[in-house]
């Protein structure tokens, strides 16, 4: 009985994992997972990875992407404006783009509750040939 329960195990698993790659192969089901606040944090930070613009845009802005995950794709900085919108971002970022080149960014910010009133300044102070793509790094 033992091996044969073994062998089903094996063969379950191994379809499973199969059914796993055709979905994951999928781009619109990983834009999915990426922006639904009830999938796993391990399957946010693999899908991190991805080479879509839209799954990482998705990803931040759900608020249940882990706060390593978000710093990693802080990084980029064509995805700025969504991580202005993220309520969980991580105050140091948040701060780190209030004074960021592009007034879009800014105005996104301004919205967020989680950002620290006292890292908003007023427009004109802005220096905005100094900070473009300069964002904190995870500690």
């Amino acid at each position: 009985m033992g091996p044969t329960i073994d062998a089903s195990r094996e063969t379950a698993l191994g379809a499973f994992a199969e059914s796993l790659d055709q979905l994951l192969g999928n781009v619109k089901i990983r834009r999915a997972l990426a922006g639904d606040a009830h999938t796993p944090p391990a399957v946010l930070e693999f899908i991190a990875r991805d080479v879509d613009d839209e799954v990482r845009i998705a990803l931040l802005r759900n608020p249940s992407t882990p706060p390593a995950t978000i710093f990693a794709l802080a990084r980029d900085a064509r995805l700025a404006p969504a991580l202005a919108t993220n309520p969980a971002a991580p105050p140091v970022l948040l701060a780190a783009l209030a004074r960021h080149w592009d007034a879009g960014v800014r105005r996104r910010l301004a919205l967020n509750p989680r950002t620290p009133r006292s890292t908003l300044a007023p427009q004109d102070t802005m220096p905005a040939h100094r900070t473009r793509g300069h964002m904190p790094r995870a500690r």
